[in-house]
């Protein structure tokens, strides 16, 4: 089941209401682990969304009151903070952001927010359970194998997207009025966490950028984030398990981790059904 509905059986629990042991099982496939206190997670799900929206609303805000009133910068700020963490990609300008292309503040400020909101919850909630035992210097809390996951194959997109888009980019004559690093950077950004936000019209890129975004956003976010395509660790899956083939390994190995069987086959089912999809649609 999508993660969205995930999301709807988690606020459930919020409220008080029950849910079917098939329910439980489903919320913590999605969230992709077993052992989580469902309540303790749905708290601190509802907790992030409004720190990282509310954080995101307010530097916006301040930085737009250069050019709006404060109603319409206020309003300017959430709508886009809201729009970017939950990767829709929706603006309430008439061109998206290609008003902004060479705005670093901007650019930097929806690419993280929409960063954070495809990186999945679980892995925001380990990330902050690791920062505070850190710095508090209690019991070391180790990132699960996931979280070590999603960060390595989603900063990856990431780069590489962003290098990739330098090279085709530089040499195109439609987009030399923009910064083509901040564009690069915008546009894997924006394609690797599905936002589908832009700097720049989609038309003038080359068809070299235009399929490699296309590509990014089919492996899209993670599980329990807010976005779409495959998912970053079932592409890192596919690509593990194609490496242990090449080399004649027995095992699909990851972080000293063995992936298992199962998930290797629900690996490939959910890549090959979204190829499917793609060629039905």
């Amino acid at each position: 089941m999508s993660d969205t509905c995930s999301f709807f059986a988690l606020a459930v629990i919020l409220l008080g209401g029950r849910l079917s042991f098939f329910n439980k099982v489903m919320i913590r496939e999605s969230i992709s682990t077993s052992s989580l206190d469902l309540k303790l997670f749905t708290r601190k799900v509802f907790k992030y969304t409004f720190i990282i929206e509310g954080i995101s609303a307010i530097m916006l805000t301040f930085y737009w009151l250069k050019d709006f009133t404060f109603a319409e910068a206020l309003k300017q700020g959430v709508f886009h903070s809201i729009s970017a963490f939950c990767t829709a990609g929706f603006s309430l300008f008439s061109n998206n952001l290609i008003g902004y292309c060479d705005d670093y503040f901007v650019n930097l400020v929806i690419v993280f927010t929409s960063y954070l909101g495809s990186l999945g919850f679980y892995v925001i909630y380990d990330l902050s359970s690791f920062s505070k035992k850190f710095i508090s210097k209690k019991n070391k809390h180790r990132l699960s194998t996931h979280t070590k996951l999603v960060l390595t194959v989603s900063v990856s997109m990431i780069i590489a997207g962003t290098l990739f888009l330098i090279l085709s980019e530089s040499v195109n004559p439609l987009n030399n009025n923009c910064n083509i690093f901040l564009l690069s950077f915008f546009q894997a950004g924006s394609s690797a966490s599905s936002v589908g936000f832009n700097t720049v019209n989609i038309g003038t890129l080359s068809n070299a950028s235009l399929f490699f975004i296309t590509f990014l956003m089919f492996i899209g976010a993670s599980p329990s984030g807010t976005g779409g395509g495959i998912k970053t660790t079932v592409f890192a899956v596919l690509i593990l398990a194609l490496l242990a083939f090449t080399f004649d390994k027995q095992n699909v190995n990851v972080f000293k981790r063995t992936i298992k069987q199962i998930n290797l086959a629900r690996a490939f089912s959910i890549f090959l059904l979204g190829v499917l999809w793609i060629f039905l649609s």
